[in-house]
């Protein structure tokens, strides 16, 4: 099963080459590290072909209530911290890394999934994999991307966003 990782969209227009990515590359679920801070941004993902769309809240989000509801309306789920398990590999995703850490750490997540700094960090961490996907705004520096993760064989591919 592919997912992909995506993170502090903001209102970029990216997102819709994203969701593109997503569909070509054919995952089953999108998992959004926060920073979604508008409607019409959350709004893009409802045109994935056949994935979920999981997200947490970021700390640039005006209206949590609107947001929620606009992720729900297509099916998405929303909420401050994210553990699911997927194929058997246990995912944790988190905004801001501040409890990161610990988390990984544990070694009882095979997937963290983090964003809020903008910047890139795909690691593995003994058995365990760390992504933050950067942003996927354009921004000063950075190249905007996202992550594709493969959790059969927890190879991953990171996509600039073009």
């Amino acid at each position: 099963m592919k997912i992909g990782i995506i993170s502090d969209t903001h209102n970029s227009r990216n997102v819709y080459t994203a969701v593109d990515v997503f569909n070509e590359q054919g995952v089953e679920y999108v998992f959004h590290a926060g920073d979604i801070i508008s409607v019409d941004t959350a709004l893009a993902f409802s045109q994935l072909e056949g994935a979920k769309f999981v997200a947490v809240y970021g700390n640039c989000v005006y209206d949590k209530g609107e947001l929620k509801s606009a992720i729900e309306s297509f099916g998405g789920k929303i909420d401050e911290v994210c553990e699911m398990e997927l194929e058997g590999k246990r995912i944790f995703m988190k905004h801001i890394p501040d409890a990161l850490p610990s988390v990984i750490e544990s070694g009882r997540n095979d997937v963290v999934i983090y964003g809020h700094t903008h910047k890139r960090d795909v690691r593995r961490t003994g058995d365990t994999l760390v992504v933050n996907p950067g942003t996927a705004r354009t921004w000063s520096m950075s190249k905007p991307c996202v992550v594709i993760v493969d959790l059969q064989d927890m190879d991953f591919e990171v996509v600039e966003l073009k």
